[in-house]
């Protein structure tokens, strides 16, 4: 994992886990919390939705942004 400090999250109402992503390879640069929550697993998967989402906007010549 990478040195970055997530630690001010968990601040925020409602905080359960957060992870910054690369989202091309689907690897976790840092996570925090998530509990009973596999947060690598959700990382992982969760970037082959982004990566559907971007195929998706391409084909559909889309100028949309993803915000996942």
């Amino acid at each position: 994992m990478s040195k970055l400090n997530l630690e001010g999250l968990n601040q925020i109402a409602g905080f359960v886990g957060v992870a910054l992503v690369d989202s091309d390879s689907g690897m976790a640069m840092a996570t925090l919390g998530g509990g009973s929550l596999d947060l690598e697993v959700a990382t992982a998967d969760n970037s082959e939705v982004v990566r559907s989402k971007r195929r998706v906007a391409e084909q559909l010549a889309l100028s949309d942004t993803i915000e996942d």
